[in-house]
This record gives structure tokens, sequence and C-alpha cells, in this order.
């Protein structure tokens, strides 16, 4: 089989070209910052408690988050709350790192199939007309460079809370709307 000059040219442009694209975006995601940290508030009519038996209840994601479409509770040496959830990004395995029902709760990716780390934090106060105030916290790394940049741009930490908390809205019969 025999190649022509402009195949080889055009193969070896395309290559180039390629080449250039990842190591721009490598560059771009060198010049972003390995962790953001992004928060969120929503008020809901439910209290506290509801609130909490939500987000606690690693077993029924698959029935309000539409991210996830299984889960399974994991065998954990320290007693504390271990999970491997799946869903259209692969799986992540988490951690219950604290809990004081029904108002704090810390969760920590420990094992990931996606290329970052994350840590959730959930402030659960009540409000006078018997709701709950939900803040949420996420402090997401990102540690390859490479990743970074379409992270940024595909995976905005602020769009996926939006998407988590609406969830959990419609989770406890509500419409809400994220601060």
């Amino acid at each position: 089989m025999h190649i022509s000059r402009l195949t080889a040219k055009m193969f070896l442009f395309g290559f180039a070209a390629l080449a250039a694209g990842i190591l721009g975006v490598s560059f771009a995601g060198a010049l972003l910052p390995r962790e953001s940290k992004q928060e969120s508030l929503v008020h809901f009519k439910s209290p506290p408690e509801r609130v909490w038996a939500a987000l606690i209840d690693v077993e029924g994601y698959p029935g309000w988050r539409p991210d996830v479409t299984s889960v399974q509770i994991r065998p954990s040496a320290d007693g504390r709350l271990l999970w491997k959830e799946y869903g259209w990004y692969g799986s992540l395995t988490l951690r219950v790192e604290e809990a004081t029902p029904p108002s704090h709760l810390v969760t920590r990716v420990v094992a990931s199939e996606v290329p970052y780390k994350g840590v959730w934090v959930f402030a659960i106060t009540p409000e006078g007309d018997g709701g709950a105030m939900l803040k949420m916290v996420e402090t997401r790394e990102v540690v390859n460079p490479l990743y970074r940049l379409p992270a940024r741009l595909l995976a905005g930490s602020r769009a996926s809370m939006e998407s988590y908390l609406k969830a959990l809205g419609r989770k406890l019969g509500e419409t809400v709307i994220p601060e």
C-alpha cells in the first residue's frame, strides 16, 4: 500500500494539531487552581429531621438523584457509613466523615473513577416556620491539570450542586431555588 505525500502531511498535521490541543488544555488547566470551593443555600418547608433523613439514606439516592443509578453499601472498618455510587460518570466511593443528626453531615470521596476528589459539608438549621435551611459547601480537587479546564467548563461545581439541591427538593415534594 502506497501512502501519498499529501496523505502523510495531512496525518502529521492532524497529529500535531491534536498534540497542540492537548498541550493547550493542560497548560490552561495548570493555570487554574487545583481546588475549588462552592456553596449554596436552600430553604425547605420540611423540618430539619426530614431533610437529614433524605441526605443520610444513601440507598435511596437512585430514587431521587438523576445522576445516580445504583448504590452499594460497603463494609467499613471504623463503623462509618461507606458506600459506592454508580452513575453516568462512572463510580465514586464515599464515606461519612462527620454526622451530627439532624444538623451536620460531612461526606468525602475516598476512591473514584473520575479525576477529582471532593468533600461535601451539609449544615441544616431550623427556621422559624418549622422548615429548614440547608447550606451545602463543596470542595473539589482536580489533581491532573489536563482535567481542570474540562471539569470547570463541563461539570461546574455550581451546576452540579444546584441539580443536587433541586432533586432533593423534589424528593421532599418541594420546588426549591438554590441561592
